[in-house]
């Protein structure tokens, strides 16, 4: 059994990226998640370990992560996160790099706020 310790950033409310920042971010191969780390607030809070995890494809988890779209929009993250019984806060990892965001729903069925996530340690 392994145990993954994951810290978050500043979760950032309302926070929208231009489209053509998300094509220079892109353009430099950085990690979708990477664009909500602030430059200026290098803050990071701890995350349980017990936090449902959701994997989605890069599509969906570039949308959750330069937009906040309503879930249903999103059909993988939607059923998944469904079947975890629509959980407040939940962590979404993308299949293809293995990026990770934190949601926080506050109650609503879209992600009132998000945070880029990184690996504090992996316990095998």
């Amino acid at each position: 059994m392994s145990l993954t310790w994951y810290e978050h950033g500043p979760k950032l409310k309302k926070w929208f990226v231009s489209e053509q920042a998300i094509l220079d971010h892109e353009a430099q191969d950085l990690k979708a998640s990477d664009i909500l780390w602030q430059v200026d607030d290098n803050r990071a809070w701890p995350l349980l370990p017990q936090l449902r995890m959701v994997n989605v494809p890069y599509s969906e988890f570039r949308e959750l992560a330069f937009m906040l779209p309503e879930f249903n929009e999103l059909p993988i993250l939607w059923a998944a996160w469904c079947q975890h019984d629509r959980p407040v806060e939940f962590l979404v990892r993308c299949i293809e790099d293995e990026d990770v965001l934190l949601i926080d729903t506050s109650g609503y069925h879209y992600a009132r706020y998000r945070a880029a996530c990184r690996l504090r340690e992996s316990l095998v």
